[in-house]
């Protein structure tokens, strides 16, 4: 929480991303925040109507692909301002990271990697 506050430089904001009601009636998707829409909204007043906001998803699971005699994995990327039904066909390979040895690898090693790895992919 504090980091979103420090993002919006207000606390008003910061309080509009906490949930503490009934789960079942927590917001799915993020481009259906009250938040996302008065952003938008916010933009478009500056940029003119047909600026949007693009969020980006970048992630890697379980899945190991033999590529060129090397175990990698690949990085999915897809945009987050659509419907589950719509993201799930536009979901793009986008990168490749190596797989580690988990016998010469431990976890820390793992996670800077990954770390440094998604880093260089969000300045691309």
């Amino acid at each position: 929480m504090a980091c979103i506050v420090k993002m919006y430089g207000s606390v008003a904001h910061g309080t509009n991303f906490s949930y503490s009601g009934d789960p079942s009636h927590a917001i799915s998707e993020p481009h259906g925040t009250s938040v996302w829409l008065r952003e938008e909204a916010h933009m478009r007043m500056i940029l003119g109507s047909h600026a949007f906001i693009a969020a980006v998803q970048l992630y890697a699971d379980a899945t190991v692909v033999n590529l060129k005699g090397g175990s990698v994995h690949p990085v999915y990327m897809c945009l987050l301002n659509h419907e589950y039904a719509e993201k799930i066909k536009c979901i793009k390979t986008v990168a490749y990271l190596p797989q580690l040895d988990p016998q010469k690898a431990d976890t820390l090693k793992k996670l800077s990697l990954y770390h440094t790895s998604f880093n260089i992919l969000l300045k691309l």
